[in-house]
């Protein structure tokens, strides 16, 4: 009787649906977690930095950027230059010391 009963337990645990060995027997309380069955994953690589604008890129985007405001101003071509260039100057002249 005892045979027939571990037989029966033992069907029962391949039929109750599990997909794998691995969960059958996890059911059961035999066999590993499921965190310990799935491998660890491997750690990403951290995104290389963006590639450093020297000051006079910035210097160029900040001038652009001046520009198209005074485009979307309604300004006429000529001041929208006129406002990038001087903006442009403005970044990259040297800053002064404080007056005394």
């Amino acid at each position: 009787m005892n045979i027939r009963m571990i037989a029966a337990i033992f069907a029962g645990t391949l039929l109750c649906g599990c997909s794998t060995w691995n969960g059958a027997m996890s059911t059961i309380g035999l066999g590993q977690s499921d965190e310990d069955a799935q491998p660890a994953a491997a750690p990403v690589a951290p995104a290389p930095p963006p590639l450093a604008l020297t000051s006079d890129d910035l210097c160029r985007q900040i001038a652009k950027a001046a520009g198209e405001e005074a485009a979307g101003e309604g300004l006429d071509a000529a001041t929208q230059q006129s406002k990038a260039e001087t903006t442009y100057q403005q970044c990259v002249a040297p800053a002064r010391p404080p007056a005394r």
